[in-house]
């Protein structure tokens, strides 16, 4: 009886500390991802876009590619996504472990060639084998091809699934 207490007061310890130890670390987050993102609403309307917006060649709408690798001395992640290289900074969730946000930067450059001067920011949680949230994201975008240019700002969701657990 008394090793049975002992026992279960032994298993029951990691339940007290709140979060277990791998949220102390980053880098579990480090991998390759097949992300599925939608767009919940954007402005100007979908209806008040050119037609030559090129919505479907940019990351925040549809299927893209993330590899992520933490980076301790910056606190932050380096992202390839779809072939492009970025910096994300990472602030972890002060309550909930496995919650995090995410944000970067820079110019994406579409499959046709439209630029993307851009500002993603979302607020995700990492499930073990995928991440998910919400997220916001504005661009000036210009399209060489058709010679249109504009403003977009939109929101939406995402979930990623782990296509490898290698990252880079």
């Amino acid at each position: 009886m008394k090793h049975r207490l002992a026992l279960t007061c032994l298993l029951s310890l990691p339940l007290l500390g709140g979060c277990d130890s791998d949220c102390d670390q980053p880098a579990r987050i480090d991998g390759a991802y097949n992300v599925w993102s939608n767009v919940v609403d954007h402005t100007p309307a979908a209806s008040a876009l050119p037609a030559e917006y090129p919505v479907d060649e940019i990351f925040y709408n549809g299927r893209s590619e993330w590899q992520l690798k933490y980076v301790p001395a910056s606190s932050s992640f380096d992202l390839v996504l779809d072939d492009q290289a970025y910096s994300a900074d990472f602030r972890q969730d002060a309550t909930r472990c496995n919650a995090f946000h995410l944000s970067f930067d820079g110019t994406y450059v579409s499959t046709r060639g439209a630029q993307h001067q851009f500002t993603w920011e979302g607020d995700l949680v990492y499930f073990g084998t995928h991440i998910g949230g919400t997220w916001g994201y504005s661009s000036d975008w210009t399209d060489p091809a058709t010679s249109t240019q504009g403003h977009i700002v939109a929101v939406g969701e995402m979930n990623g699934n782990v296509s490898s657990d290698t990252g880079f």
